[in-house]
């Protein structure tokens, strides 16, 4: 499985106030600089503990072999489950599926008729913060609100830290990981298939 981000709701689960207290900083020279380092931070965690966080419109590609389809992101919604046929021509999937089941917020999806197809993708909204219903969805996983983990929120916090205190690639000092850090705090929060 491959996936593309379509959109982002553009909200961080850190804000600039939060950074600044975590690195100590009183003044205001550096916001812009601070606030990449948040947006540099979130992306790398979410990367490395493959969830997103933000909320986002997703696009997930499947090859020609997929009859069940995992959506391991924190599933909000299902928009869309859409394929090329044999002819080259784009279907759409609209009531074919069933959600085989629901866990920590990922969706295993099956399909009710396996068409003869080149590639699938599903289109889905995922992330935490308040997701609202807006009636174009195919089937909604998971409406309201959904709380960003602290462990995704101290990592970042703790990686915006890092980044603002070591702005170089190189050091003349050798520096080691903490064994309760960053990675072992996403390694926690990430879903091994």
């Amino acid at each position: 499985m491959s996936f593309t981000v379509l959109s982002r709701d553009g909200s961080s689960p850190v804000t600039l106030a939060e950074a600044k207290a975590q690195s100590r900083i009183v003044h205001d020279s550096e916001d812009s600089l601070i606030q990449s380092y948040i947006t540099a931070s979130v992306e790398l965690c979410e990367s490395h503990a493959q969830k997103l966080v933000q909320l986002s419109t997703v696009k997930s590609y499947f090859d020609d072999s997929d009859t069940e389809i995992e959506l391991n992101r924190p599933v909000r919604a299902i928009n869309a489950i859409k394929y090329i046929d044999a002819d080259g021509a784009e279907q759409s999937i609209t009531a074919d599926y069933t959600v085989l089941s629901q866990y920590d917020n990922g969706v295993l999806l099956s399909l009710d008729v396996v068409p003869d197809y080149q590639q699938i993708w599903v289109e889905y909204v995922a992330g935490y913060d308040d997701y609202t219903v807006t009636g174009s969805e195919l089937e909604v996983i998971n409406s309201g609100t959904l709380t960003v983990p602290t462990t995704f929120k101290i990592a970042c916090l703790m990686l915006v830290s890092h980044m603002y205190n070591n702005r170089e690639a190189v050091s003349d000092f050798q520096r080691y990981e903490l064994p309760m850090g960053v990675k072992h705090m996403l390694d926690s929060l990430r879903y091994y298939a």
